[in-house]
């Protein structure tokens, strides 16, 4: 419920802040694009801060770019942790509150609460997402698009060279979501799980 909560104050907020200020005019679709897109709220261990992403639309690359903030529960103002040209997603807390695990081009990174100190940790040719911490805080489980018939990465960056270089592009797919947006679904599949070798601190 909290978080529900958080979640939707943090809504009206954007929404209230770009609101047209003269009254009677007409709400335009340049209005809509300026309001800024907070979700994926998660509160910390300890129920005092809660992390969150905004999308802000960037008219030049015409694509919305999504960052990580963080914001007391209790008030005060909120501090933005991730920047740059690429989105960072899925902020998760490590079961002491000290890191935030995210995602971001394509790989899990982990940085200070603050946004200090910045790592990665996969490094994987299929790319890597939705982190999650093991309940001591020392290894990942995340996803990542697999071709079911691989057993590593070495297997996955290979066939994917070979599709590359291979003149043929028709795509075979036997289920219904064939296409998302600009992506096909064929070969690979979305549901394998890894998890990552041991990490600390340091560098």
């Amino acid at each position: 419920m909290k978080r529900l909560v958080v979640s939707t104050c943090i809504l009206v907020f954007a929404f209230l802040s770009l609101a047209p200020a003269q009254e009677g005019r007409h709400f335009s679709i340049e209005d809509l694009l300026k309001v800024r897109r907070p979700g994926d709220s998660q509160v910390s261990p300890d129920g005092k801060r809660v992390a969150f992403t905004i999308g802000d639309v960037n008219f030049d690359a015409n694509k919305v770019v999504t960052q990580i903030y963080v914001i007391p529960l209790d008030g005060g103002a909120m501090k933005q942790l991730t920047s740059g040209d690429r989105s960072s997603t899925s902020p998760r807390w490590s079961p002491d509150g000290r890191k935030i695990a995210y995602a971001t081009a394509g790989q899990i990174w982990v940085m200070d609460s603050d946004g200090d100190n910045k790592n990665q940790i996969t490094k994987i040719s299929t790319e890597a997402a939705a982190p999650v911490w093991s309940p001591d805080g020392k290894w990942f489980a995340f996803t990542s698009e697999v071709y079911p018939d691989c057993a590593d990465d070495a297997c996955n960056k290979k066939k994917d060279e070979q599709a590359e270089k291979s003149k043929v592009k028709a795509h075979i797919t036997t289920r219904l979501l064939f296409r998302h947006w600009a992506e096909w679904r064929d070969v690979k599949t979305h549901s394998c799980v890894r998890a990552t070798q041991q990490w600390r601190d340091g560098p």
